[in-house]
C-alpha cells in the first residue's frame, strides 16, 4: 500500500490567478508540448467595471474556462464533481488520497485561515481555491499549491489543517459552487498551432468582441466589462480613483497586464522560430519595450503604495496612451504579416522559458 505519492508539477508560465497557475504547473511538468495550444490562445484581456473602495480586476482570459466546461484544454482531462460525491463514504483526506493514487490533481475551495503559507493563516477568513498534488501518510502531510503570500507556490499542510480548512469553507463564498475539479494529464496528445484562432483572437483584442460570444452563453458573464485594448480606459479610471484616494492598490491589476505582454513576446518569438510570421524583428523589439514598461508600472505601483507619491501614478497614466497607440499598430502588423500555412509535424519550441522575470501577485 502506498504511503506517499507526489504528482509532477513545475513553475507555471502564467500565474496571475491560481486557476491558471494550477493548470500551467501541470502542463509545464510534461515539457513544452502545450506551447502550440497556448500561443494560439490567451490573447485577450478583460477588466471589470471600476468601482470605488476596491481594486481593479484584470485578467488574461480564455472563454469557457473550467468549471464552466470540461473541454477547455485538450491536454487535460477534467472531471467536475460535487463535494458530496467526491467524499462518498470517505473522509476528505481519504478522498484526496484516493484521487491522487488514481493520478488526479485536486482543485477545490478551502478556508485559507487554516492553511500555513497563506497571508490569511490564523489572521482572517479567505475562501480560496487550492490545488492538491501529493500526500505523505507517514508525516501526515498534503502537497498543495496556490497564490500564497502574493506568488504561486508549492507548499504543504498537515492532514488536520486541511480537514479544518475544508470543514470551515463558507459555501456562500465558494466560487466553484461546492464543486471539486479533478485534473489528469492526457498522454501522447498533440495539439498544433491554430493560426486562424490566433487571427480571431488578435482581432478580438483590437475590437473588444469575441468570436465565441456568438455561439455560447459566455458573453452574459461579462456584461459591462471592458475587453481587449479597451481595458486601458478602465485602468485610467482606476488610476484617477487612486489619486483621489477612493480605491486601494491592487498589484494584480498591472501584473496581469505585464503577463499579457510577456506572453505576446513569447508568442511572437515562437511564431518567428516556426516561420509563422514575416518581418517580425521590429515587432518583437517593440513588444519587448511594452513589456518592459508594463513591468516598470508594477514597480511604480508598489512604490506608490509605500510613498503615496502622486507623480508615480501620473507617470503611469501618461504612458498608457502611448502603449495603446503602439500596441494597436503592433497587432495590426502581426495580423498583416502572419503566414497562413499548415504547420509541419515537427515543431520548433525555441522559447527561452527563463527570459522573463518572476515577480509578485496576489
Amino acid at each position: 500500500m502506498l504511503t506517499k505519492k507526489i504528482l509532477p508539477v513545475a513553475t507555471p508560465l502564467l500565474d496571475s490567478y491560481s486557476h491558471y497557475g494550477s493548470i500551467f504547473s501541470i502542463l509545464a511538468s510534461d515539457g513544452d508540448n502545450y506551447l502550440p495550444w497556448l500561443f494560439s490562445r490567451f490573447c485577450q484581456l478583460i477588466a471589470d467595471p471600476v468601482k470605488e473602495n476596491r481594486g481593479l480586476y484584470i485578467n488574461i482570459d480564455e472563454p469557457e474556462w473550467f468549471p464552466r466546461t470540461t473541454s477547455y484544454c485538450p491536454l487535460i482531462e477534467t472531471e467536475i464533481l460535487s463535494t458530496k460525491i467526491f467524499e462518498r463514504k470517505y473522509s476528505i483526506i481519504e478522498a484526496v488520497i484516493d484521487a491522487i493514487n488514481n493520478n488526479f490533481y485536486i482543485f477545490m475551495v478551502v478556508e485559507h485561515y487554516y492553511i500555513p503559507g497563506s497571508t490569511s493563516y490564523q489572521k482572517s477568513s479567505n475562501n480560496h481555491d487550492i490545488m492538491i498534488y501529493g500526500y505523505d501518510k507517514e508525516n501526515q502531510l498534503l502537497k498543495i499549491a496556490d497564490n500564497f503570500n502574493g506568488k504561486y507556490k508549492f507548499c504543504e499542510c498537515t492532514f488536520s489543517q486541511f480537514t479544518e480548512a475544508y470543514t470551515h469553507t463558507n459555501k456562500d463564498k465558494n466560487r466553484l459552487n461546492s464543486k471539486v475539479c479533478l485534473f489528469s494529464k492526457k498522454k501522447n496528445e498533440v495539439v498544433e498551432f491554430d493560426t486562424m484562432r490566433l487571427i480571431d483572437n488578435l482581432n478580438s483584442y483590437l475590437t473588444g468582441v469575441y468570436p465565441e460570444m456568438r455561439s455560447s452563453g459566455w458573453q452574459s458573464s461579462f456584461i459591462g466589462w471592458a475587453k481587449g485594448i479597451n481595458i486601458y480606459n478602465n485602468v485610467k479610471e482606476y488610476l484617477t480613483l487612486l489619486l483621489e484616494k477612493k480605491t486601494r492598490v491592487d498589484k494584480r491589476t498591472f501584473y496581469a497586464i505585464w503577463e499579457h505582454k510577456k506572453l505576446m513576446v513569447m508568442r511572437i518569438l515562437y511564431m518567428q522560430n516556426n516561420g509563422l510570421i514575416k518581418d517580425s524583428s521590429s515587432i518583437l523589439e517593440k513588444y519587448h519595450e511594452i513589456e518592459r514598461i508594463s513591468y516598470k508600472h508594477i514597480m511604480m505601483l508598489l512604490k506608490f503604495e509605500i510613498t503615496s507619491d502622486p507623480k508615480l501614478v501620473q507617470t503611469i497614466f501618461l504612458e498608457i496612451d502611448s502603449i495603446i497607440s503602439i500596441e494597436t499598430k503592433l497587432i495590426q502588423s502581426i495580423l498583416k504579416n502572419i503566414n497562413i500555412k499548415p504547420m509541419n509535424s515537427s515543431i520548433i519550441l525555441g522559447i527561452d522559458m527563463d527570459h522573463t522575470r518572476r515577480w509578485c501577485l496576489v
